[in-house]
């Protein structure tokens, strides 16, 4: 404000106003500089694999930059200790937990709510985190660098905690593992899977014996011709409605066991060869069926799962293709790790619902999902599926061209 007054006696009111903010970020750089002194030269036990170690780096890096590096004053020296210990006070006042973890994923420091979540000590620094999470999701979270990626852990203090973990880029070969307690929203979640797997289960046995009843009316043929329609539909209905709560009961076992894979080598290529061989048995077959693997098909997984998967995405093809259409799998291995893709030639998505399918019941063309006997949950259960595997699902579809679904699974999943 200062400069802004002095630039507008000299008529240059902007020219002023800018000239004193410079001068005040320059000061700020000053102070920042001398903690920065202080931390490399104090006596505060901060070993030079701390995240404090890194700030100095970055600030001093910054102030060659203007070239104002020089000597600090013992005045600043303490203003920088008692700044440090505030810094450190704000982490440990943090719902949050952090764990700055070095290239080989051994703790460098951490606050006081990782501490209290994982059971932390001062003698557990240059630990593998690994040692106080051991779990095989875990592992594999640790070996894939997908910032964007959360896994859910139960805390090793208390198994009523749920913690989502998060992994952040820092420095050159450091990351940082961040921590939140999720347990509200994962009880929620439990309450509601729990619920809909009660409800379908308890739905099950009344509907069992409505269909029993329809099928014997439907196979009837001493039935009224007037009642004949009506019959069947109410026959397709029934069909379609246990099918909803088969695909209700799968997608809550799958929510709900998150933790209990059955991990072991799985053949994908025998699997698909199952599906096709049903899908080439039934009326209307697709005119051709390829199958197309260039590596082995080899995988580490959970055998119900994956069956679930490629399962669904082969029906959905299937489902919403013509008569005389292709259907094509293929299996291919990079650097990336293993993938597999299921197209075809069919009717083809709209972009705008693409990120939207995978949703519970959520239909591009309700008409034609309800009249091909789709249930709207398939999608949603390969979705579930590829998670349980570190796996993720991409879209790519075009109106009238047909779709692409492929499942991109780690390298570590793969078996050589």
């Amino acid at each position: 404000m200062l400069g802004a007054l002095i630039g507008y006696y000299f008529n240059q009111a902007l020219l002023g106003f800018l000239a004193a903010g410079t001068l005040l970020n320059i000061w700020y750089l000053y102070k920042v500089i001398d903690i920065a002194g202080i931390i490399e030269r104090s006596n505060l036990s901060l070993t030079k694999d701390t995240i404090w170690n890194h700030l100095t780096k970055i600030v001093k890096k910054q102030a060659k930059l203007v070239g104002i590096d020089g000597p600090q004053s013992k005045a600043s020296r303490s203003v920088g200790r008692k700044l440090l210990k505030e810094i450190e006070k704000s982490f440990d006042m943090t719902m949050d937990g952090f764990c700055l973890l070095d290239k080989n994923n051994s703790l460098i420091w951490f606050n006081q709510a990782a501490s209290d979540w994982l059971m932390l000590s001062e003698d557990d620094l240059q630990t593998p985190i690994n040692h106080f999470i051991d779990t095989p999701a875990f592992w594999n979270f640790l070996k894939v660098d997908d910032y964007q990626n959360r896994l859910e852990v139960k805390a090793p203090n208390d198994k009523d905690i749920y913690l989502s973990c998060q992994l952040v880029p820092f420095g050159k070969n450091e990351r940082w593992i961040i921590f939140r307690d999720v347990s509200q929203p994962v009880r929620l979640a439990k309450v509601r899977n729990d619920f809909t797997a009660n409800a379908s289960h308890e739905l099950r046995s009344p509907l069992t014996v409505i269909s029993g009843y329809i099928e014997v009316m439907n196979e009837d043929s001493s039935i009224n011709e007037e009642w004949k329609k009506p019959v069947e539909e109410i026959n397709r209905q029934t069909i379609r409605m246990q099918r909803i709560l088969s695909d209700l009961l799968l997608l809550s076992q799958l929510e709900a066991e998150t933790d209990r894979m059955d991990d072991r080598v799985i053949d994908l290529q025998a699997i698909v060869l199952s599906v096709k061989k049903d899908i080439m048995s039934r009326k209307n077959p697709p005119e051709r069926f390829e199958v197309n693997f260039s590596h082995s098909g080899l995988i580490s997984g959970d055998e119900f799962r994956l069956q679930s998967v490629v399962n669904n995405l082969i029906e959905n093809a299937d489902r919403y293709s013509d008569i005389g259409d292709c259907i094509c799998v293929n299996w291919v291995i990079d650097n990336e790790g293993g993938h597999l893709s299921v197209i075809d030639n069919g009717v083809g998505i709209e972009a705008k619902h693409i990120d939207r399918i995978t949703e519970r019941f959520y239909r591009v063309d309700k008409g034609r999902s309800r009249k091909a006997g789709g249930t709207g949950l398939g999608l949603s259960i390969v979705k579930n599926a590829l998670q349980n595997h570190n796996a993720t699902l991409e879209i790519k579809s075009e109106l009238g061209n047909g779709s692409e679904f492929i499942c991109h699974f780690p390298k570590e999943r793969i078996v050589a």
